[in-house]
């Protein structure tokens, strides 16, 4: 009996290197191919490896190469769907109106792991319910262009938002296999968070909430209301997820404090001209 639990141990330690170490090639890879873009890249990694999606800030181009750079990194077949008039939602799951969304596709939108959907918020109603609903097969990564339109409570289905803005300078090597990455995933939603770091965490959630009596005076000048209890879940998804990229086998404070602003900043309500940075910077 022993020697299966050693056996058992080994095969587990095994599969967190070899996650570890593939994840980090991509991170590599990435960053190189996207110069300058350093947190973009780390959320909207964590992201994906948390088995969740995020919304895309900045110049479409920007967001392109950033979704893209991610399915070559991590062996994802890409879509880029730019929904140019109002859909039903069948328009990107039937296999009999895929073109009518996207011409380029050879098949459904929805049938790849990962896609990105630009003027998402101009589409009709039924298709921005059935999409933010949609639960394809795994690997499955939705990653939505943000625009003005965006309603706060509309932004919840989404792990993590992401400031795309630059310009990619070379391609991505491929780090995994789409397997690979299922695999990962698997491993960082088991990754253990201690309760000291539950306790931050859950502290971070409760004081970005400018009513709160320790919420940062930056952060209460900046932000109109604030995250709902479900944010403490993205957290710690993502803070999971950080951690195994870098190679740790349990999640660190370091981990929450980097992947707050991504968790947080779309669940919050700002004021016109709100410093955001600044009210993150005195939040973490």
């Amino acid at each position: 009996m022993r020697a299966l639990k050693e056996d058992a141990s080994d095969v587990a330690v095994a599969a967190f290197e070899r996650a570890a170490e593939a994840l980090g090639r991509a991170r590599q890879g990435l960053r190189a191919a996207l110069p300058g873009r350093r947190e973009a890249v780390d959320a909207a990694l964590a992201a994906v490896v948390a088995g969740g999606g995020a919304l895309v800030k900045g110049p479409r181009a920007s967001g392109r190469a950033l979704v893209r750079g991610l399915g070559s990194a991590l062996g994802l077949d890409c879509a880029v769907v730019e929904l140019t008039r109002p859909a039903a939602f069948e328009h990107l799951s039937d296999p009999r109106a895929a073109r009518a969304a996207a011409r380029h596709l050879k098949r459904p939108a929805l049938a790849h792991p990962l896609v990105l959907l630009e003027n998402f918020w101009n589409a009709a109603p039924a298709l921005r319910a059935g999409v933010t609903a949609f639960e394809g097969e795994p690997p499955f990564h939705l990653f939505v262009a943000e625009d003005a339109r965006l309603e706060l409570g509309q932004a919840e289905p989404f792990l993590a938002r992401v400031d795309a803005a630059g310009e990619a300078v070379a391609a991505v090597p491929r780090a995994m296999t789409a397997e690979a990455l299922v695999e990962a995933q698997g491993i960082a939603a088991r990754l253990p968070v201690g309760e000291q770091v539950l306790a931050a965490a859950l502290d971070l959630v409760r004081r970005a909430r400018p009513s709160d009596p320790g919420a940062p005076e930056a952060l209460r000048a900046a932000a109109l209301g604030g995250p709902t209890p479900l944010a403490a879940r993205a957290l710690i998804r993502l803070a999971r997820a950080r951690a195994l990229v870098e190679g740790r086998a349990a999640v660190s404070l370091e981990d929450a404090r980097s992947m707050a602003r991504p968790a947080l900043a779309h669940r919050m309500a700002w004021r016109d001209g709100a410093d955001v940075e600044a009210a993150f910077a005195a939040l973490v």
